[in-house]
């Protein structure tokens, strides 16, 4: 009987180092996503959601318009000047589906959704970036003669030599 319980003991002790471990895992890395500025739970989600919203019309529409430019960098110029002549900025609490971004309103995250969205559609590789804890969102888009950040005002793109 003593064996058992000194057993049953050794397995809770063990659990719970286990689980301390565990959250001290969870902890530190929440703490190099602060301090680093990396945000693994919003790029998850983004990704997750512009494969959703990679198959609507406009999405679809425009990535088969914009895939004609010559090179990866005036395609994306040519997705950011669409979105400049249509998009109206608003800040909103939710996420548009890009139909609705584009027909009516959104906020820089909707914008780095839609562009995401599309992108995808385009083979290029696009990534949300967030600055000042989430009040900030921009798509950093990259190919392989460089990169590009866009967001719903301005677009910076760098060519790799």
């Amino acid at each position: 009987m003593s064996k058992s319980k000194d057993f049953a003991m050794g397995l809770r002790t063990i659990l719970f180092i286990f689980f301390i471990c565990l959250l001290s895992a969870i902890s530190a890395i929440s703490i190099l996503n602060l301090a680093m500025g990396w945000d693994i739970s919003g790029a998850i989600f983004y990704d997750k959601q512009s494969k959703i919203h990679s198959q609507e019309e406009y999405s679809l529409i425009i990535a088969e318009l914009c895939n004609l430019a010559d090179s990866s960098n005036e395609k994306v110029h040519c997705v950011n000047n669409f979105f400049k002549n249509v998009f109206d900025y608003e800040h909103q609490d939710h996420f548009n589906s890009v139909e609705y971004t584009l027909e009516n309103s959104g906020d820089c995250k909707n914008s780095v959704l839609a562009y995401c969205s599309i992108f995808r559609n385009m083979n290029l590789s696009c990534k949300p970036m967030f600055l000042d804890e989430h009040k900030h969102a921009y798509a950093m888009v990259e190919f392989e003669e460089g990169y590009c950040s866009l967001d719903q005002k301005s677009i910076d793109c760098h060519t790799l030599s």
